[in-house]
C-alpha cells in the first residue's frame, strides 16, 4: 500500500477534526438569517461533505473493497467538488451584487435558493451518470484512470472558478473591501494548491484548500462577532445621520419661529408705549412677557443643538458685566410679574471691561435667575457677584439664592440633566422644559467654570458658578 494512503488518510482525520470545530464555532453563535449566512452554511456543508468522502475513501483503500465501490465514491466526490465550488460562486454573485437593490432582492428569494439546489442537483447527477474515474489495480494498489466524464467535472470546476474570478475583478470597487479579502487570499492558495497536484497527484490537496477557504470565510466575513461589529456601525451611521438631520430640522424652525416672536415682542413693546387704555396695556404686557419667554426657550434649543452637534464655540469679545446684570435684572422684574417677592443684586466694584464669551454669561445668568423666579412664590432672590483680580485674570463668582421651595436630594442628583423637572411641578403651574439647568451646566463647562447647588426642601436653594475672564487693560482694547 502506497505511502500517500496514510499520509492522505491522517490529513483527512485532521481536516475532519478542523472542520468539525469550525461547524461547533460557527453554529454556538448566533446568527442573523439572511441570504450570506445560508449560502455559507452551504459551503461549510459540503466542505464536511468532501472531506468524509475522501476519508472513506482513503479507508477503503486500506482494506480489501469491491473496486466499484470507488467509483461511486469518486463520482459522488466529484460532485460534492463542484457543489461547494458552485455555492462559492452563488456567495460571490451576492456580495458583488448586494448593491444593486432589484438583482439582490431576486437573488435573496426562496425560490432563487429553490433552484439553484435544483441545480446543483443537476450537476451531481450528470457526474453520477457519467463516467468519471474508472478504479484499476495495479503494482499492488487501487489507481483512478479518468474516464470521458472527467471532461464533464473540469467544465463544471472551470464555469465555477472563471465566472468567480471574473466577478471580483468587474465588481472590486463596489464591494466592501471586509468581504473582498477572503476571495483575494483565496487566489494564491488555490494556486500552491495546483502547483503542489501536479507535482504531487497523490497528494489530497484540494480538500486543504476547501477547508483553508471555509477557515478565511469564518474569520473575515462570517463570524457572528464581525457581522454584529458591522451591523452595529451601520446601526450608528444611521443614528448618527437621523441625529444631524434632527439637528437641522431643529435649528432651521428655531431660526423661522425667531422671526415672528421678535415682531411680537416688538410691537407688543409698542402698544404698552402709545396706548392710553391700561387694560390695553397689562394684555400688551403679558403678550410682551409669554414672547420673550418663548424666546429664550427658542434659545435654549438651538443652544442645545449647537451642544449635542459639536458646534458650540467660545466667541470671546470685550463686554461690560455691569450692563448684562441690568439687562438680566430687567428681565428678571418682568418674569416675577407682580410676586411679593424681593429681587436683591449685590454687586461691589467689577473690572470696567471684560474679554470673554458676554453671551454665554448672559444666558448663564438668565437662566439662574429664571429658576428662581419660577419656584419662589414669597421671599426674596438675591444675585451676588464677587470679582477678585489676579494681574490680568478675574476670577468671578456668582451666587443666586432664593427662599423657594427647595430640591431634594433625589432630584439633586439630576438637577443638570436634560428634560428632568419634579412630579409635582408637572401638575403645576410651573411652565418649562427640563432643559435651563442642563444648558446652564453646558454653558459654564464651554467657558471653563464651575457650578454647584445647595439647597434644603422648603428654605430655597443656591447656585454658585464660577469662571475666569481676561481683564481688558485700557481703552486701547489691550488684553492683559
Amino acid at each position: 500500500m502506497g505511502i500517500f494512503v496514510y499520509i492522505n488518510l491522517s490529513t483527512m482525520i485532521t481536516l475532519f477534526i478542523f472542520i468539525v470545530f469550525l461547524c461547533i464555532i460557527y453554529y454556538s453563535k448566533k446568527n442573523m438569517d439572511n441570504i450570506e449566512n445560508r449560502i455559507y452554511r452551504n459551503i461549510l456543508l459540503w466542505c464536511a461533505i468532501v472531506i468524509v468522502i475522501s476519508l472513506v475513501y482513503q479507508i477503503f483503500c486500506l482494506i480489501d473493497i469491491d473496486i466499484s465501490i470507488f467509483t461511486v465514491v469518486n463520482k459522488l466526490y466529484c460532485g460534492a467538488m463542484c457543489s461547494w465550488s458552485f455555492f462559492l460562486t452563488f456567495y460571490i454573485i451576492v456580495v458583488c451584487y448586494e448593491t444593486n437593490e432589484k438583482l439582490y432582492a431576486i437573488l435573496k428569494r426562496k425560490k432563487t435558493f429553490i433552484y439553484f439546489y435544483l441545480f446543483i442537483l443537476f450537476v451531481n447527477l450528470s457526474i453520477y451518470l457519467t463516467p468519471v474515474n474508472d478504479m484499476v489495480f495495479k503494482n499492488n494498489e487501487f489507481q483512478s484512470v479518468s474516464g470521458p466524464g472527467i471532461i464533464l467535472f473540469g467544465i463544471y470546476i472551470a464555469i465555477s472558478y472563471f465566472l468567480s474570478i471574473f466577478l471580483i475583478v468587474k465588481y472590486r470597487k463596489n464591494v466592501n473591501r471586509k468581504k473582498i479579502i477572503p476571495f483575494l487570499l483565496m487566489a494564491p492558495l488555490c494556486i500552491i494548491s495546483l502547483i503542489v497536484l501536479a507535482i504531487v497527484p497523490q497528494y489530497a490537496v484540494i480538500q486543504i484548500f476547501y477547508t483553508l477557504a471555509c477557515y478565511l470565510m469564518y474569520h473575515t466575513i462570517e463570524n457572528p462577532d464581525m457581522k454584529l461589529i458591522t451591523q452595529l456601525e451601520f446601526a450608528r451611521d444611521q443614528a448618527e445621520k437621523a441625529s444631524n438631520a434632527k439637528s437641522d430640522f431643529l435649528s432651521s424652525m428655531s431660526h423661522e419661529l425667531r422671526t415672528p416672536l421678535n415682531a411680537i415682542v416688538g410691537l407688543s413693546q409698542m402698544i404698552q408705549v402709545e396706548s392710553d387704555k391700561p387694560e390695553v396695556k397689562e394684555d400688551a404686557k403679558d403678550i410682551y412677557q409669554s414672547s420673550n419667554n418663548l424666546l429664550d426657550i427658542v434659545d435654549g434649543i438651538l443652544d442645545i443643538n449647537k451642544i449635542d452637534s459639536n458646534k458650540m464655540e467660545l466667541e470671546e469679545v470685550e463686554y461690560d458685566l455691569s450692563n448684562i446684570l441690568e439687562e438680566v435684572k430687567k428681565k428678571t422684574m418682568v418674569r416675577l410679574n407682580g410676586k411679593d417677592i424681593d429681587l436683591i443684586f449685590n454687586v461691589p466694584s467689577l473690572p470696567e471691561k471684560l474679554y470673554g464669551d458676554k453671551n454665554k454669561v448672559n444666558t448663564i445668568l438668565n437662566n439662574l435667575l429664571s429658576n428662581s423666579a419660577k419656584y419662589t412664590d414669597t421671599g426674596k432672590i438675591q444675585c451676588s457677584v464677587v470679582c477678585n483680580c489676579d494681574n490680568d485674570i478675574a476670577n468671578i463668582t456668582i451666587k443666586v439664592s432664593d427662599t423657594g421651595r427647595g430640591i431634594d436630594e433625589v432630584h439633586k442628583e439630576l438637577l443638570f440633566t436634560r428634560f428632568n423637572r419634579n412630579e409635582s411641578d408637572k401638575d403645576s403651574n410651573i411652565s418649562g422644559t427640563g432643559l435651563g439647568l442642563f444648558l446652564t451646566k453646558s454653558l459654564v463647562d464651554i467657558i471653563g467654570g464651575k457650578i454647584d447647588v445647595s439647597s434644603e426642601v422648603g428654605f430655597g436653594s443656591t447656585f454658585t458658578v464660577t469662571f475666569n475672564q481676561k481683564i481688558v487693560k485700557d481703552n486701547d482694547t489691550e488684553i492683559l
